[in-house]
């Protein structure tokens, strides 16, 4: 009798360890001292709702994402799925993530919170890593540059709050050494996080000088306005009959990138079947990979060669992986290839072997 009066004073003791550890996360996810993601009592029928917030530098170590949403998750049977034969002969270690655009926005995503100025890479890679889906709307696309990758127009006209071009302009060189209103720049700066400061003050040093990086901004980079509600990054495999990715990204390794480059260099004619557009890590997954949607015969776009998205990103993207994002009819092209290409060939096969 004494053991078991023992054993259900520990039991117990157990459970009290368990419901104090619990309500001081919630506590703490209440609280919202680092800035990561918060969380309130919602009004569906007294279920908790979490709205997610991402702080680079407050986050980038953290690989614990909240999803918010008002439904259940899917079951796993309700997501037919779509599959790629190029992934598979590729031996990818994670699926490729489906661009969608929509007016129906997804239950159980990752979603910015309205307004807030940060990257949407992180976001990319929940989606490519851990399998997540992240959705994106006119009020939650993360920053003026990712408000025209995801195709909602051009952000950087009204950026921070009207500053424009010009500070934009600034910040992309050498920031307040490089603007024309030193004073007025500065003042900006002080309306930022103070943890993104000095970047600003510093500038990101994408261009030589302004006037090239206002050309950037007005004249190179493609725009697209899509007519959609909500852009939506999901694994292949959940996408559903009858919806259309516009765009499928590959994350892939140097070797696995270079068998991605012969399999779209075998379907298209000429010597540049890829692009390589030095922008950021949105737009090279979003708005170029648009514009080649637009034409007869698309490209496929190399990217993650953003500095930016790597430092906001850390490790939850292997150091050595680059995204290799192509347009839907692309895709097709390269999957009817796949069925007895370049990876049923004795190079790939004796290359892929050595890994």
């Amino acid at each position: 009798m004494g053991a078991g009066l023992a054993q259900g004073g520990l039991s117990y003791l157990l459970k009290q360890v368990f419901y104090r550890a619990f309500f001081t996360v919630f506590k703490n996810l209440q609280e919202d001292k680092t800035g990561c993601h918060s969380a309130r009592e919602g009004d569906n029928n007294g279920v908790y709702r979490i709205d997610f917030f991402w702080s680079p530098s407050a986050c980038k170590d953290h690989n614990q994402y909240l999803y918010q949403s008002n439904s259940p998750i899917p079951l796993q049977s309700e997501r037919l799925s779509m599959k790629s034969i190029t992934a598979e002969k590729l031996r990818l270690g994670h699926e490729p993530v489906a661009i969608l655009w929509s007016n129906t926005k997804p239950v159980g995503s990752l979603q910015i919170k309205p307004h807030v100025q940060t990257c949407i890479m992180p976001f990319f890679a929940q989606v490519a890593m851990k399998g997540k889906t992240a959705v994106f709307d006119r009020e939650s696309h993360g920053c003026p540059g990712a408000r025209a990758g995801l195709g909602f127009g051009n952000g950087y006209y009204d950026a921070f709050g009207g500053a424009g071009i010009e500070f934009m302009s600034a910040f992309f060189v050498k920031g307040q050494e490089s603007s024309k209103s030193p004073v007025a720049y500065c003042a900006t700066v002080q309306h930022i996080p103070e943890r993104e400061r000095a970047k600003f003050l510093h500038g990101e040093r994408l261009h030589k000088n302004t006037g090239k990086a206002k050309r950037f901004m007005t004249a190179d980079l493609p725009i697209t306005d899509i007519a959609e509600k909500y852009v939506i990054f999901t694994p292949l495999s959940r996408v559903k009959p009858g919806e259309h990715p516009v765009v499928v990204v590959f994350v892939a390794d140097p070797l696995q990138i270079t068998g991605l480059v012969t399999l779209v260099g075998a379907v298209r004619e000429g010597t540049d079947p890829v692009r390589v557009p030095p922008m950021a890590a949105c737009q090279q997954i979003g708005a170029f990979v648009y514009e080649e949607a637009k034409k007869e015969h698309p490209r496929a776009v190399l990217g993650y060669t953003d500095l930016a998205a790597r430092a906001n990103v850390g490790k939850t993207i292997p150091g050595n992986m680059f995204t290799f994002a192509v347009p839907f009819s692309l895709f097709e092209e390269m999957e009817a290839e796949a069925k007895d290409g370049v990876f049923d060939g004795p190079i790939w096969k004796g290359l892929a072997a050595e890994v």
